[in-house]
């Protein structure tokens, strides 16, 4: 994932009125836990987020939940912006590799099952 804890740290701004694709939403869910993931899809005023290292999809997350945007962050003393071309080479990258690293870890479970660990 492209975020860290301990390693990373992220600076928030305010939420556009309607959020992109790729974008880093902090919102809440509705039992109250604040989530940072990424928008994957938008669809009819409501989003589908998903964490970059995650494959299950968060469907139907309304904008009323959405506090914040992630619009760079920080490793170490670096910083990085979110409009920086490096980072959307990287989310490009990620994020149309998403079924590829699913396929890739589903095959690894299956052999962890027959092989063992």
């Amino acid at each position: 994932p492209l975020f860290r804890e301990g390693r990373d740290s992220v600076t928030l701004s305010p939420a556009p009125k309607q959020l992109s694709k790729y974008d880093i939403p902090l919102y809440r869910r509705s039992d109250g836990s604040y989530i940072l993931h990424r928008v994957v899809d938008v669809s009819d005023g409501k989003y589908t987020m998903c964490g970059d290292n995650q494959f299950r999809l968060e469907k139907g997350i309304d904008h009323d939940r959405v506090i914040a945007v992630v619009s760079g962050f920080s490793r170490g003393k670096k910083r990085y912006s979110t409009k920086s071309a490096a980072y959307r080479i990287y989310v490009a990258l990620w994020c149309g590799s998403r079924p590829l690293r699913y396929f890739a870890h589903r095959v690894i479970r299956k052999l962890k099952r027959i092989f063992g660990k």
